[in-house]
């Protein structure tokens, strides 16, 4: 007799596909927020590196360089005569504004400010040209967030965590029941078995009742029920 054992069935595998794609929706938020943050910080890094070189080229080379705002791309343009360098502005990175600067051959350039604003904090970067050797400094303000903003960030997060709880409770209750039919076929399989070694003794007939199981085996195969329904039905070849 081949006997059947409980194997890792459809509704445990879309309950673990279901866990899985939950903790995907509820830690995207934060992952793509965390990689929209550091575009905001490569663009800092690459104007301040491409500033420095419009620098070095106004001693070394002796060539000017425009820093302008292309809006149609959503770049900032170094044109200098031989070449030109562009970076693009992150989609979260608004202009607020953004004047045309003149670096000159000597290096100078007029004293004025930039503005810049996230939507991913409300922070607000105002650009210091200074004057001289055209150095800047960028300052950062974060605002206070609108409470009707915060409200909805709230109650967001909320809907997510009792959704969550919900689901979680929906995939323990599934569980629970398959390991409930896991057990009550084992057990089966276990009491098919005790019957079937019980009928080497006797002629035609064995019955073997664990409540609420009734095994009962013959010379066609074992029967198994459970309150008068079959659950496990084993024949002989």
């Amino acid at each position: 007799m081949k006997i059947r054992r409980p194997a890792f069935t459809l509704l445990e595998m879309m309950i673990v596909l279901g866990i899985t794609a939950l903790t995907m929706l509820i830690g995207w938020p934060s992952m793509q927020r965390t990689i929209q943050k550091n575009e905001e910080r490569q663009f800092w890094q690459t104007f301040r590196q491409a500033w420095q070189a419009a620098q070095v080229r106004s001693k070394t080379s002796n060539e000017s360089t425009r820093v302008f705002y292309l809006k149609s791309h959503s770049q900032v343009v170094f044109s200098w005569a031989s070449g030109a360098e562009r970076i693009n502005v992150p989609d979260t990175l608004l202009v607020r504004r953004f004047n045309d600067v003149e670096m000159k051959k000597t290096g100078y350039v007029s004293p004025q400010t930039e503005e810049f604003i996230s939507t991913l904090d409300n922070t607000d970067y105002q650009m210091r040209i200074q004057l001289a050797w055209g150095s800047y400094h960028v300052q950062a303000t974060q605002k206070k967030r609108h409470r009707a903003v915060m409200l909805g960030e709230s109650v967001s997060a909320l809907a997510i965590a009792a959704l969550s709880i919900v689901f979680l409770m929906i995939s323990l209750n599934g569980l629970n029941h398959q390991r409930k039919i896991a057990d009550e076929q084992l057990a089966a399989s276990r009491l098919a078995k005790e019957a079937s070694d019980a009928l080497k003794n006797h002629k035609d007939r064995v019955s073997i009742v664990r409540d609420p199981l009734r095994a009962t085996a013959d010379r066609n195969g074992v029967v198994v029920e459970r309150s008068g329904k079959c659950i496990l039905k084993l024949e002989r070849r």
